[in-house]
Parts: structure tokens; C-alpha cells; sequence
């Protein structure tokens, strides 16, 4: 009987530890990830972003309100062209192979672009407003103007410094903050909208790649194309 409830006790320890470290693998790690745009749109932020999701590009109102997949041509980098427009890229031997999408139909054709020309790479680090964004070794981040700095987003984690987000562009009227959060995976991950002043944030789509473009009628797209 004694051996049976020392089985027993054993059995329940072990069950309490397992338990334990379920909740503190859960639970222990904090989320740095703003509410989701999906499930709570934000009508102040104007424009449409594309991005890449899987093999496939994504039209999504920077609001959240809406998406829609565009194609599916496993693209390496993608961009606005103009409103009816976007553009990505393949490579192969050689140099890159931009294609054009027609926005509408779907339809594409290769782009007519001067040799040597290729997806966007240095990101617009300055605004229409002529502020900088930047992080710090702690992974804040920070709107900046000749002479003064404004920290904007105070990021909280429990993860490798290889997780910080990373700045990808300025929105088109410089209101807003597009931001990569990777993943696990080095070339996945979160797209973050954050207003100029901060006070507010949002999560725009998971799954992506670091490629973004965001447009905003009457004011064009950035990144500008190289």
C-alpha cells in the first residue's frame, strides 16, 4: 500500500512540474505585440499596404478593415508602382526580373525598369516631416528632428536581441511607423503600424515576410523604388 501511494505521490509531482512549466513557457514570456488591426480597425490610418504572406501578395487597407490576396507568384520583395499597380521581383541568374501586376485583373507583365534595378533596400529612414526613426540598444524606439529626440514606443520582452523589432518605412503622409517584429523563423514575421507621437499601435498581419509598401492616395508610396 505504501509503494502504491509513493507511485502515487510520485506521479503527482511530476504531473505539478510538468504543469508548472507549461504555465511559465506560456505565461512567462511577454507578448510585445499590439492589438490586432483585423479585429479592431483604426480608420486614422489612411492608405494600403502590400506585403507578402507565404508565397502570395497581400492588399490590405493600413487600417485593418479589409485584405485581399493579389497573386500568388512567390515574389522576393514587393512595392507600389501606382494606384493600380505593384511590382515584384524575381531572381534567377543574372539580375533581378521585375514583374508588374495589374492590381485589377491580376495580369502581368515584365516592368520596364533601367538595368540594375532592384527591390527596394535602403528604407525612407526619414519622414515626409523630415523625423528620423531609430532604436536604441534596448529596442525602444525613437522619432528624432535635428537636435531632439522623442522616444515613441517603449518595447518590452523576454526573447533574444535578434527578436526587436526593426523599422521598415514611414507612411507617405509621415503619421505613422510600419515596423517588422521576425519571428522564430529569421524572415518571418509581424507588421506594427505606430503613430508618429505613439500614442497609439496597432498589428497589422502575421505570417510575412520583410518587405512592405505602403500608399496613400494623393501623397504616392514608400519605400521609394531605388
Amino acid at each position: 500500500m505504501k509503494n502504491r501511494l509513493a507511485v502515487v505521490g510520485t506521479f503527482a509531482s511530476l504531473a505539478a512540474l510538468i504543469l508548472l512549466a507549461v504555465v511559465v513557457w506560456k505565461f512567462g514570456t511577454k507578448d510585445p505585440s499590439p492589438p490586432s488591426l483585423s479585429k479592431h480597425p483604426d480608420a486614422a490610418i489612411t492608405g494600403e499596404i502590400l506585403y507578402i504572406r507565404g508565397e502570395c501578395i497581400v492588399r490590405a487597407a493600413a487600417s485593418g478593415a479589409s485584405k485581399q490576396t493579389v497573386s500568388c507568384p512567390a515574389p522576393n520583395g514587393v512595392s507600389w508602382v501606382d494606384a493600380r499597380t505593384a511590382r515584384y521581383w524575381r531572381f534567377g541568374p543574372g539580375v533581378p526580373t521585375a514583374v508588374d501586376v495589374d492590381l485589377a485583373t491580376g495580369a502581368e507583365s515584365l516592368a520596364q525598369v533601367p538595368p540594375g534595378t532592384s527591390p527596394p533596400t535602403g528604407w525612407d529612414m526619414v519622414s515626409p516631416r523630415g523625423e528620423t526613426a531609430s532604436f536604441d540598444k534596448d529596442g525602444s524606439l525613437y522619432r528624432s528632428t535635428p537636435g531632439e529626440a522623442a522616444r515613441v514606443l517603449i518595447f518590452e520582452y523576454d526573447g533574444p536581441e535578434s527578436r526587436r523589432p526593426e523599422f521598415l518605412t514611414w507612411s507617405p503622409d509621415g503619421e505613422w511607423v510600419l515596423l517588422f517584429y521576425p519571428a522564430k523563423e529569421y524572415d518571418r514575421g509581424e507588421l506594427w503600424i505606430v503613430r508618429r507621437d505613439g500614442t497609439s499601435a496597432g498589428t497589422l498581419a502575421g505570417g510575412v515576410a520583410r518587405s512592405a509598401s505602403w500608399w496613400i492616395d494623393g501623397k504616392g508610396f514608400l519605400p521609394a523604388l531605388q
